[in-house]
């Protein structure tokens, strides 16, 4: 899976904004930006989920099993299981809650 362009996700993001925020329709606001509208249009979807995803991915509570996860030896501090990824040990670094993080935040944009 390639990486994702954060900074051109974030620079997407900002026009798909402030073409929400505006009066405008995006043929003006592509004009007026100096962007191309199927670029627009392609962010668009992108980052807009349609509302039944959107209300499918929207927080919930979830049910929780408190169990000892032991790999090479090692209890983990934290086990976060996510049925369509796999699961998420953390110890005592924590560089994996890092990396949930980074997954999570690509996943929500």
């Amino acid at each position: 899976m390639r990486k994702p362009n954060l900074a051109r996700v974030r620079t997407w993001k900002k026009h798909v904004d402030a073409l929400q925020a505006s009066d405008l329709g995006p043929r003006e606001y592509c004009r007026k930006a100096g962007i191309k509208e199927a670029t627009l249009k392609y962010w668009r979807k992108r980052l807009e989920p349609d509302t039944a995803a959107a209300a499918q991915n929207s927080a919930q509570l979830v049910p929780v099993q408190v169990v000892n996860v032991r790999h090479r030896g090692v209890e983990a501090a934290l086990r976060l299981s996510f049925p369509a990824l796999g699961a998420v040990d953390i110890h005592g670094d924590f560089a994996a809650v890092t990396k949930l993080l980074q997954l999570i935040r690509w996943e929500a944009v």
